[in-house]
């Protein structure tokens, strides 16, 4: 429970992107009010898409995509930025944000690719699966999650 981390950083970085990802890489518990209420209206979104395709009889699947700084040495220039600061080998995960999703709608499966991928960097040292500059993915990154995606639609 590392909330204080978030207490001691300086009160214009708190006024960052970049702090909003370090909060939701904490447990709730961390989380401001700001943050729990958005994080309450996202889960309203959710429900909404949830009850719309439970009328088309279908199953909801949501995918927590996550940022290149979850990992260690990626978007490696982005994540220096100053609305995010994050340094080379920082991680700021998005497994405590989608806990969150998880325990709040049982009925709704979530997965984390954020998992995926870094089982994926495991085995690859030399590995860029996010652009260095804009944080997006990068081609190797997107044909590994559609040769993902393939299997798993078709299963």
């Amino acid at each position: 429970r590392d909330c204080k981390s978030l207490d001691q950083l300086h009160t214009q970085y708190k006024n960052t992107l970049g702090y909003d990802y370090l909060v939701y890489s904490k447990l709730p518990i961390c989380w401001s009010k700001k943050h729990k209420i958005a994080a309450k209206e996202a889960l309203q979104e959710i429900v909404g898409l949830h009850d719309l395709v439970k009328k088309l009889n279908s199953d909801l699947t949501v995918y927590m995509i996550p940022p290149g700084w979850s990992f260690p040495i990626q978007n490696i220039n982005g994540r220096k930025s100053e609305d995010y600061n994050f340094g080379d080998n920082i991680v700021v995960t998005t497994e405590p944000l989608l806990n969150f999703f998880t325990k709040s709608l049982p009925s709704v499966k979530f997965v984390s690719l954020e998992s995926l991928i870094f089982n994926w960097l495991k085995n690859c040292d030399e590995c860029e699966y996010y652009f260095p500059d804009d944080g997006h993915w990068t081609p190797k990154l997107h044909y590994k999650l559609s040769e993902y995606f393939n299997k798993s639609f078709t299963e």
